[in-house]
């Protein structure tokens, strides 16, 4: 029998000391246990805590020892359409020795398929199109960086850059929906795109999704030689503010952090992915608006907007 006497209940205010930091994402493990629940959002937004749980300490895993190969399973049939993993949106950055930090390339996320045996060579849109006819200049490079032995699966984006070195959707645009053989040429030639990988899925008939992210990078890493189309998208571990000072002084779309230890979990959009972008937007629909007046007539005055 639990007494009611000496109970309560502190609100704490949101004074100078409050933190905009979700101590779910950054510091999700136990002061007393060191375990770690997964906390994940489901269609209606909400977030529920999983059944699984996994040991931590300093950032590793109780089964830390446990080797590639037991993580890495056979697969009998090649996959020939996949869900990108999808990172959750946060509003700050932070830093983490747990977690690793990359550029949030400004482009067009790419899953790239190959299978020499069975002649697949595609490269797929996160909706699922096969959009390898849109990127000649990428066929040739792709062949030459990758050496797997029969088939492999990477995810990336498909990125355009201007004279400064700079990603510049704008000009990537021009090529998005393109499908006359001969403008998709001259295109190609005037803004070619390169291919930021910053994942494998599949190599030589193994699903690679279960294991750990730093895992498949060093996987990766094993497989890829950069050349001038194709590039690796590198991270940096724990600095995370620092990163994001840089990526924003780059002018760059903004950054991602990664667990260390996650998963791909495909078509998931998971807090053990984090995107932040150096600028705020807001995807707002249209509802109303109010004629314009004076110089603006024959425009409109004012929108109304939902949010």
């Amino acid at each position: 029998k639990t007494s009611r006497e000496n109970q309560w209940l502190i609100i704490k205010a949101n004074d100078q000391f409050a933190s905009s930091e979700d101590l779910t994402v950054t510091k999700p493990e136990s002061v007393l246990t060191r375990r770690a629940v997964s906390i994940r959002q489901n269609e209606t937004g909400d977030r529920r805590q999983t059944d699984a749980m996994t040991i931590t300490y300093k950032g590793h895993t109780k089964d830390d020892a446990v080797s590639e190969k037991k993580n890495a399973t056979s697969i009998t049939q090649f996959p020939i359409n996949v869900k990108p993993m999808l990172a959750t949106a946060v509003d700050e950055p932070f830093n983490d020795k747990r977690w690793v930090f990359e550029i949030k390339w400004d482009g067009v996320r790419s899953i790239f398929f190959w299978h020499k045996t069975k002649g697949i060579f595609k490269i797929q849109s996160r909706s699922g199109k096969d959009i390898t006819h849109r990127y000649p200049e990428l066929i040739r490079p792709l062949k030459s960086a990758v050496r797997c032995k029969e088939s492999i699966i990477l995810d990336g984006e498909i990125v355009v850059l201007d004279k400064d070195g700079t990603p510049s959707f704008q000009d990537h645009q021009r090529r998005m929906n393109v499908d006359d053989d001969r403008e998709i040429e001259f295109l190609s030639q005037q803004t070619p795109a390169n291919y930021y990988i910053f994942d494998v899925l599949y190599l030589d008939g193994k699903n690679l999704q279960g294991l750990e992210f730093l895992q498949r990078r060093k996987i990766q890493s094993d497989v890829i030689d950069k050349n001038n189309r194709i590039q690796i998208s590198d991270f940096i571990g724990e600095v995370g503010k620092e990163v994001f000072d840089n990526v924003r002084k780059m002018n760059l779309e903004g950054m991602v952090a990664k667990y260390k230890s996650s998963k791909y979990l495909q078509g998931v959009r998971s807090r053990k992915w984090l995107k932040i972008k150096t600028m705020k937007t807001q995807d707002c629909v249209v509802i109303g608006y109010t004629r314009g007046e004076g110089n603006r007539e024959g425009y409109f005055g004012s929108l109304l907007l939902a949010v």
